[in-house]
């Protein structure tokens, strides 16, 4: 982590994560630190600090507040540009912030029930053409990837069909959603254990 400058640390470093302990970038920031301490990249320790009100709020708050500090770093995702968006008086978006690395590209994954009529993508998008609104979408928050890819998807093919929100459930409440035959964007254990059962594809 020491730049072309010849940046340092001096003294411990704070990785901020808008999610709760165990939540995605939670772990990715964990596992980040693991990895920076296992190939021994810093001669001080990494703390992850976990700033979870607010939907990305509050960690972007604590960020702007420590400005100047080059001993602060944080891991965003897409909810850091989202979060903004869907609030009347932001106090801070990505503007305020300066991207410095992308450390990861995560794929969406569409998923449905193994008897659908849909076998791709293409086929469930000109179903929502010839049946516009009555297709369902589900995943996590409405401001998560998985919806602003249905949105852009929509978007690009003249079609809709609805979003179904199970933010506080488990990747197993998004496979009962589709026993009913919708789409739905999971994560990938879940989806390699439901694969393998022969339940969705």
């Amino acid at each position: 982590m020491s730049t072309r400058k010849g940046f340092t640390p001096t003294r411990q470093v704070e990785l901020v994560v808008h999610s709760a302990l165990g939540g995605g970038s939670d772990v990715f920031a964990r596992a980040l630190v693991e990895m920076i301490e296992g190939e021994k990249l810093l001669a001080q320790p990494v703390r992850v600090v976990n700033k979870t009100a607010g939907a990305s709020a509050e960690a972007m708050a604590y960020l702007a507040g420590k400005r100047g500090d080059d001993h602060t770093l944080a891991v965003f995702t897409n909810t850091w540009l989202t979060t903004p968006l869907t609030r009347k008086d932001p106090q801070h978006s990505l503007r305020d912030f300066t991207p410095v690395a992308r450390l990861v590209l995560e794929p969406t994954i569409a998923v449905v029930r193994a008897d659908a009529p849909y076998r791709t993508l293409k086929e469930f998008i000109e179903e929502a053409k010839r049946k516009p609104g009555a297709l369902k979408q589900a995943g996590g928050s409405l401001t998560a990837i998985e919806s602003m890819t249905g949105l852009l998807l929509q978007s690009a093919t003249g079609t809709k069909w609805t979003f179904v929100s199970t933010p506080a459930l488990a990747d197993r409440m998004a496979l009962k959603f589709l026993k009913g035959g919708a789409i739905g964007s999971l994560g990938l254990k879940a989806l390699v254990r439901s694969s393998r059962a022969g339940r969705h594809r």
